[in-house]
């Protein structure tokens, strides 16, 4: 059923999650990928320091992460990757897990989140702040 690269997009109408879908614009507080590692799926997500989970970058099992989903009261929703998406010569999922395992751990931040948003693989900055 679920498979590397699939997405899993999940809000709460609570405390932070709510906070940051009304001021984004978004219907989702959180985005998670699923992959597969050693023959297991796993979720992956970040974590801010103010939940009960240790903060950063981490894997967790597809059941524990939608247990605690669940206990959460947060409504999850499934994006299954397009089937045509999953060929090797458009998704490497091999490359993937390795640059999850890479980062595994890496801190959490609002201002890396900011920068993430704002970043542009060209220039640093989005229009129009870089144009001339």
């Amino acid at each position: 059923m679920f498979g590397t690269g699939d997405v899993l997009m999940s809000r709460r109408w609570t405390g932070y999650s709510a906070e940051l879908m009304l001021l984004s614009g978004s219907h989702a507080s959180n985005a998670a990928i699923i992959v597969e590692r050693a023959g297991k799926l796993f979720v992956v997500d970040s974590q801010p320091e103010y939940t009960s989970q240790p903060p950063g970058l981490q894997m967790n099992t597809i059941e524990d992460w939608m247990s605690q989903a669940e206990r959460m009261g947060s409504e999850v929703i499934w994006l299954p990757l397009k089937p045509e998406l999953r060929k090797e010569s458009y998704f490497n999922p091999k490359a993937l897990v390795e640059w999850i395992s890479s980062q595994e751990g890496a801190q959490y931040s609002f201002v890396k989140e900011f920068f993430a948003a704002i970043d542009d693989a060209n220039y640093g900055w989005p229009t129009p702040f870089n144009e001339k």
